[in-house]
């Protein structure tokens, strides 16, 4: 069954459309809403950037389990978060699911549900490295006897008389920040203030400024996949503001800015709340997956043990190649270790061809164990080779927050107490063995148990549920009534597939039953809780999750 573009939806290819040589669309483009396009004033509603860079604190769901009660990293009676990645990352821990996501889902949730919400700042004046323990370990071949890892910063006040509370530097709110950045000054530094635009490179990518790729996101260039991400909504955005500025001549740069704006990040929460969340938790309302659904009243915006651990279930999912390709064609494969920060490793792959083949490459499972490239990695930097070890470093950052232990949260959520082995497998428990602090919470949300056709487990899912339903309503709108509801009528046909087609031109029918689910050429039937979902969102699509 395959995804259709519904007419009156596409946004009209104006702009860098000839710049980007894409092939003809397949389908009808047709203009935004008249109430969007008329030559009236049109003020945003929702959250105000500030001028510099935010520093927020995060919530947190469960006190803090600092070793000394307010500062120095939680469980010191734990194993070292190295040799706990060596052990867990086994290769006959992984688990399988029956309908792969693609790595479109994967490079999103990186992309939306963790990089738009949350960045923790680091203090390089609190260095506090992973040691390397095991003589035998491959990442003492770099020459490096341990992991580089700053703590994190923290607000000013807390950690002396009280438990530390990291901040955060991006706005929580669904309102472009990855795009557009999280202070006016960032915002600034990317608008080209010319008929509402953003500043782009001639190819369609992010724009290089003072020699580095730029965008809302400081992170955008870690890896090709994010980086096409940033670059497919920048160009949407200057689509966008072709449209209006062509409509209503009267608008001015700023008005056509802003009004742009609100389009893209309603396009990100639609996509996001109606099509990529309920594929990955379910489709039921997001209170239902809380057994206890009064912690809603005790958090805030970003929550430390989403952003900290569940929002980076993410980094298991990464495969060890990235794919490129078009449609009908072969499809090219490149090692992930030779593209951290280097997007031209998929030269000479078009923005087009590096979309699709996100949407062709299976994302691996939610499991514990982590790609090699991401495990025992090298990243060269500063005239050097530091080692990386990503799982490892989630532990450690973990703890740095003095998250409390896994079934600590579970409690905290509200959870019916059970013993471990019902919700962990045996070689976590044992890797834990002789220890009194409890199961590093990160760990047990990669591990735990599921249900067959289940891409999470419950506590994972509870997590992510109670993130993105505290901060549902946190997007922009137009405070003009009836330009919001001709936007939100308009929003109710727009999908991923029919943005993806919108921009590569490819026709509709390239993105299967939807862009975020690999596709296979098995005759296996999707299992029933994944066939149902589909149903679901295909046939809801006018109903979105809004606040």
């Amino acid at each position: 069954m395959a995804l259709t573009v519904r007419s009156g939806v596409p946004f009209a290819i104006l702009g860098l459309a000839t710049t980007l040589a894409v092939a003809p669309l397949a389908v009808t483009a047709a203009t935004l809403p008249a109430a969007v396009l008329a030559a009236l004033p049109l003020s945003v509603t929702g959250p105000s950037l500030p001028a510099t860079t935010p520093l927020d604190p995060l919530s947190r769901l469960a006190e803090a389990q600092y070793s000394d009660g307010v500062g120095t990293l939680a469980g010191d009676d734990r194993p070292n978060s190295r040799t706990l990645s060596n052990i867990l990352s086994d290769p006959s821990n992984a688990a399988t699911d029956a309908a792969p996501l693609s790595n479109m889902a994967v490079a999103m949730f990186q992309f939306i549900a963790s990089h738009e919400i949350a960045h923790t700042p680091t203090d390089a004046s609190e260095s506090s490295p992973i040691s390397i323990d095991d003589p035998a370990d491959p990442l003492l071949g770099t020459g490096q006897t341990d992991i580089a890892m700053d703590r994190a910063r923290y607000e000013t006040g807390t950690g002396v008389s009280t438990p530390r509370q990291q901040l955060d530097d991006v706005t929580t709110a669904f309102d472009g920040s990855t795009v557009y950045g999280s202070s006016i000054a960032r915002q600034t530094e990317l608008r080209s203030f010319s008929g509402g635009r953003m500043k782009i490179s001639a190819d369609g990518d992010v724009p290089i400024i003072d020699g580095m790729p730029a965008a809302g996101d400081m992170r955008a260039d870690e890896n090709p996949s994010l980086r096409a991400l940033h670059a497919l909504f920048l160009r949407e955005h200057n689509r966008i503001a072709d449209e209006i500025a062509a409509a209503c001549p009267s608008c001015t740069d700023q008005d056509i800015f802003e009004r742009a704006r609100v389009v893209v990040a309603n396009i990100q929460h639609k996509i996001f709340y109606d099509e990529l969340l309920p594929l990955f938790i379910g489709a039921a309302p997001l209170d239902t997956y809380l057994p206890d659904p009064t912690v809603l009243a005790g958090v805030s915006e970003a929550i430390n043990e989403f952003t900290t651990a569940a929002g980076r279930i993410g980094h298991t999912q990464v495969p060890e190649v990235i794919v490129t390709g078009a449609p009908g064609g072969p499809l090219t494969e490149v090692t992930l270790d030779t593209c951290f920060f280097t997007s031209s490793c998929l030269d000479p792959a078009t923005q087009a061809e590096r979309l699709y083949g996100l949407t062709q490459q299976a994302g691996e499972p939610v499991d514990t164990v982590v790609e090699d490239s991401l495990r025992n990695g090298q990243i060269p930097a500063a005239s050097a080779v530091f080692p990386i070890d990503l799982f490892a470093t989630n532990i450690e950052r973990g703890r740095d927050h003095g998250l409390a232990d896994y079934q600590t949260v579970r409690d905290a959520l509200g959870f019916a107490s059970v013993e471990l082995d019902v919700l962990l497998p045996q070689y976590i428990i044992d890797a834990y063995a002789g220890q009194s602090d409890g199961i590093d919470l990160i760990v047990g949300l990669f591990g735990e148990f599921r249900a067959d056709g289940e891409y999470l487990g419950e506590t994972g899912r509870a997590l992510w549920a109670l993130q993105f339903r505290n901060i549902e309503g946190l997007t922009l709108g137009f405070s003009d009534t009836g330009a919001q509801a001709a936007l939100d009528a308009w929003l109710d046909g727009v999908t991923m597939a029919s943005l993806l087609s919108r921009d590569t031109g490819y026709d509709a029918s390239v993105w299967g039953a939807t862009p975020f689910l690999a596709p296979t050429t098995s005759q296996v039937p999707l299992p029933p809780s994944v066939a149902l979902m589909l149903v679901g969102l295909l046939g809801l699509a006018g109903l979105r999750r809004r606040s």
